[in-house]
Formats: structure tokens, sequence, C-alpha cells
């Protein structure tokens, strides 16, 4: 049995922190010991993850003090491993292993593609975050991108070759038993309004581009009844809501802020729309398809790609308002396959990527 700890920037609500918290299962499933380490306290996984597992707050929000916490959490607590996601974390944490001389295995994964996300960084803030990343990087014993754009983005930035890194995409856990309660739940939700239900989840937040979605579905409604339900919290929302206010679909639009039991939320709808930007390997879409949804999804990174293939879903241009619209009309407009559809979502089945790391990491 080792000890492994998963070190994240926090447990606040976000598709990497869902993403650890489904590996730490695992691992535990596994024999394994698991600890959490956040350097900032709360989030909406706080609670759900301190029944299930350790929680170590490092005590700082600075990132500059993280090397030397982690280093004195290395010497007292001596894990065998160490899996550190998204920059900087990934990038400081290898320094924080040479720093306690403690023989620990460390493991960096990015989630998104940096190279997007860091678009509007100065030159000495890129420069600071690729010398970070060349260090860091080759400090790790093992490099981690959830889908072979994230790892290109890595190598790119980094100054590597894409061959030092492995793909492991992101594990997505079998639906749940679903509660009456939560049904009730999310038809409380949706109100009396008949016609096709059509959701979105994920944070509110700029490279999501929920402001596209809001405009495709305007473009919609004339011709289809239809309500769409936009799930997570974030910077946005306030933007988002005045913004369906001025197309006028805000009586056909529900903000249901965080909810943390979303598959009823999946089951309940007719479609789900992707309408980011830039994404690492959006396990939204894979949990669309566990519960049989059909996908519309903009063509914002390979890991899109890597999941849908050619016949799980259908992909548009980024950023086109119309094309968006048009593919969510034909998509309402067919009988879905479910079974093939949940038949894909197990192959990103826990245990694959639970073991994919375990290899790495003892």
């Amino acid at each position: 049995m080792a000890k492994i700890a998963i070190l994240m920037s926090s447990l606040a609500c976000g598709g990497a922190e869902r993403v650890n918290l489904e590996l730490a299962r695992r691992f535990a499933d596994f024999g394994h010991q698991v600890e959490l380490l956040v350097r900032i306290e709360g989030g909406e996984f706080w609670e759900e993850a301190s029944r299930e597992f350790p929680i170590i707050n490092l005590g700082h929000s600075r990132v500059y003090k993280l090397p030397s916490d982690l280093a004195a959490y290395l010497k007292k607590s001596r894990p065998d491993a160490l899996l550190a996601s998204m920059w900087p974390i990934s990038a400081i944490a290898p320094i924080g292993r040479i720093w306690s001389r403690v023989q620990c295995k460390v493991i960096v994964s990015e989630h998104g593609t940096l190279s997007f996300l860091t678009r509007n960084f100065g030159r000495i803030e890129r420069l600071i975050l690729r010398a970070t990343m060349a260090i860091g990087y080759r400090l790790a014993d093992h490099r981690v991108g959830v889908s072979q754009g994230v790892v290109d983005s890595m190598a790119e930035l980094a100054l590597m070759k894409s061959a030092s890194f492995s793909v492991i995409h992101n594990p997505v856990a079998p639906c749940a038993d679903i509660a009456q309660s939560e049904i009730d739940h999310v038809e409380s939700l949706w109100g009396q309004a008949e016609g096709s239900r059509l959701i979105s989840v994920g944070r509110l937040a700029s490279e999501k581009n929920h402001a596209l979605l809001l405009q495709a579905f305007a473009k919609l409604l004339p011709g289809q009844a239809a309500r769409l339900m936009i799930v997570g919290a974030g910077p946005e929302e306030r933007r988002l809501k005045e913004l369906s206010l001025q197309l006028g679909i805000s009586g056909n639009v529900i903000f249901a802020g965080f909810q943390r039991e979303v598959d009823a939320i999946y089951q309940s709808a007719d479609l789900f729309v992707l309408p980011s930007d830039s994404e690492g390997l959006p396990t939204v879409l894979i949990e669309s398809l566990r519960n049989g949804l059909p996908v519309v999804a903009t063509d914002s990174g390979s890991g899109v790609h890597e999941i849908l293939g050619t016949n799980h879903g259908r992909i548009v241009p980024k950023g086109d308002v119309s094309k968006l619209a048009q593919a969510m009309e034909g998509a309402l407009n067919e009988t879905p396959e479910k079974e093939i559809l949940k038949s894909r979502a197990r192959e990103f089945a826990p245990e694959i990527a639970a073991q994919e790391y375990l290899a790495r990491l003892v």
C-alpha cells in the first residue's frame, strides 16, 4: 500500500477538482492511503471531500510560499507519491520535492490548454510561465495531459518533446442511483413550461463562452419551444443574466447555479451544449454521454474530438452563432441512440485512468 498525496489549489467547483476527487476514490479502492493538499481552504467540494479523505491546508494563498510549505509537509508526512494538478502548482511541486530532500515520486498534470488560457499574459508573465514549466516539468518524474492537445501545449511551452508526456483521459464514474427527491428538485428548476430542454454545465467563466450559447439559443427560439438551463457559478454570471435580458430570452433561461448532483439534470434534458472557446478534456461531455444525452459542442480543443469522434455528437466551429443554432436544432429533431452514447462513456471508466496513474506513481 502506498501513501499518495494529491495537491490542488483548492476544492472549489471545477473539472480538475472533480477529476482529482474521483482519482482519490479509485486510489483508495485499490488499497492506497490518500491525502488531499490545498493552499486555499474551502470550496464547493470541501465538505464532500472531508467526509472521505484527510485534507491538509498548506496555509498560504500566495503561490510563492508553496515550495517551502510543501517541503515542510513532505518532510512530516513522507508520502510515497505526489500528484500535482494545474499550473503554477504543477511547476512548483517538483521544486518543493527537491527542497524537502524526501524520496517521493511526483506526477504533474494539466487539464487545460495553457497556450489559450494564458493568452492575455504580458511578456514578463509569459516568460515566468515558460521558465517555471521548463524547470518544474523536467524535475517531475512524469508529466500528464488530459488530451493530446493539452500535451502538445505543455511540450511547446516547456520546450520539451511531446514524447516526454503522457495522455491520460479524465475518469468519469458510472451513474449512481437517482433519488426521487433529486428528480423532484430538478423538475422544480425547470418549472411547468413545455418544449425541448437544453442544458449546459460548467463554470461561468469567459473561456466557456456561455454568451455564444445564449445568442444561439435566441436564434433557435422563434421556431422551437424550448428552455435552456445553465448549471454552474462563476464571475460571468451577472453579465450572462444581463445578456439574456437584452436578447429577450430571460423567461426561457434558467441559471441554476452550482448543483452537486447533476445526473438528474442530464436525464431531464433533451440536449447538452458545450459552447467553449477552449477545453482540455471536457468531462461534462462524457457525463452527458453517460446519461445517453445527445451533445452539440464547439471545436474547442482536441479533447472534444477525442471524446466524440465522428459519430457521438455534433461539433461546430467555435464562435459561430448560426452554426451552433443550426446544430442544436438538428440534434433536437433527431432520435438519439442512447445505448451507443452510454457505451462510449464507459470507455472513460475511472478504474482505467486510476490504473494508468498508479503505474507511474507506485
